[in-house]
């Protein structure tokens, strides 16, 4: 497995992390190394508009946001492990430095011992790539001819332009997190879990019928998630899992036009991303056809 870019691929807090870090270690005690995992600050460098990724354009207030800005990451003597959560929609910029760092005199430190021993790039929230980052790492992959090896965590599919490259280990079972975080806190207030939020706002749309006060839930609906930071494809797999859980009681004609309205949306796969000033059109337009679809008549 060592020689291989590895997808470690399942739901929300499944384990897929724990599962890449045991891995890890018995990766890093087959060498003969000690594992120990470091945290560390990730200083983003200022770039200029030339050092861009080919094809974009120069955005001023994007890359001043992002300069001399820092970012958490672990190490240990095999790898080096990113959150793509924490980039804020950045993740074109941080990740050229990081590929750009990574990328120095690797070919001398590892020798004739090249695949055995490449050093692993571990990207967390995998899902959260924009299409700039995907071509920026396939470029590297190719390039790196097995001295960089990529691992990541996602809760879709790779995204389609790195699927050949990697082998997909699935990951299965509850949210293990979710459950541990309700244990520590029992006296949370109901509806914090996001699912929960989200099943309770499909059953309540499902039992009332359409009318003009419906537009202003949507809205408060679509604004109390960006203040909650949900993203895009979390929302998205929240209202499939949603419909699919209540799909019974809904009856054929709301699941199918539900599913429909979800299906019609524009980037909802793993990979895609649109440009962040449509993001709360892009909101409201689909929370609005899914509030249409679960008001209408059953039968």
């Amino acid at each position: 497995m060592e020689e291989h870019c590895v997808c470690f691929r399942g739901p929300r807090g499944a384990g897929k992390r724990t599962q890449l870090l045991e891995v890890l270690e018995a990766i890093c005690k087959k060498r003969g190394l000690v594992w120990n995992i470091t945290h560390k600050l990730w200083t983003l460098e200022t770039l200029k508009e030339s050092d861009l990724p080919s094809g974009e354009e120069g955005d001023d207030s994007d890359i001043t946001h992002a300069k001399g800005t820092v970012l958490p990451y672990e190490a240990s003597p095999v790898h080096i492990a990113f959150d793509i959560a924490r980039m804020s929609m950045q993740d074109k910029i941080y990740l050229q430095t990081i590929l750009e760092k990574l990328g120095t005199g690797t070919e001398v430190l590892l020798g004739k011992q090249k695949k055995s021993c490449a050093r692993i790039l571990v990207l967390y929230h995998g899902q959260y790539l924009s299409q700039e980052s995907i071509l920026l790492l396939h470029s590297a992959l190719e390039k790196s001819e097995g001295n960089l090896l990529l691992w990541i965590t996602t809760e879709e599919s790779p995204p389609f332009d790195l699927q050949d490259l990697f082998l997909t280990i699935p990951v299965g079972g509850p949210d293990r997190k979710l459950a541990e975080f309700l244990n520590e806190h029992p006296n949370i207030a109901e509806g914090r879990d996001g699912q929960a939020w989200f099943d309770n706002v499909c059953k309540d749309w499902m039992m009332r019928p359409w009318n003009l006060d419906r537009v202003d839930q949507v809205r408060e609906f679509v604004y109390a998630c960006l203040l909650r930071n949900i993203r895009w494809q979390d929302m998205v797999s929240y209202w499939i899992d949603s419909i699919l859980k209540f799909s019974g009681k809904m009856g054929p004609v709301k699941y199918r036009a539900s599913l429909a309205a979800i299906g019609n949306a524009e980037a909802t796969a793993s990979g895609q991303t649109m440009p962040s000033y449509r993001l709360p059109l892009a909101w409201e337009s689909i929370f609005m056809n899914i509030a249409k679809a679960l008001a209408a008549s059953s039968n």
